[in-house]
């Protein structure tokens, strides 16, 4: 599953917009040291990520474009647009 911020996909055409997915972890961002506070929010994107693969995927979607991530209090989530798309020539 490709997941990116950006709106395109360089290589593809994007054939169909499947729907929008979401997904919500629990996290353990907090203020303190930069390396724990770098090790908590690249598991909980990865963790959300996961989330976020398994319902695109449900939709039947190639990709998940526009993602954006918000962390509110404890809780890190994410939105994107699941698609359909073929790899060019």
């Amino acid at each position: 599953m490709i997941i990116t911020t950006g709106h395109t996909l360089e290589g593809y055409t994007i054939t169909q917009y499947q729907g929008i997915v979401t997904g919500a972890v629990l996290t353990t961002v907090k203020a303190g040291a930069d390396r724990l506070k770098t090790a908590a929010w690249q598991n909980g994107i990865a963790g959300v990520n996961e989330i976020l693969s398994a319902n695109a995927e449900r939709k039947f979607a190639d990709a998940i474009l526009g993602v954006q991530y918000f962390l509110e209090g404890d809780t890190l989530a994410a939105v994107g647009t699941a698609v359909k798309a073929v790899k060019n020539a």
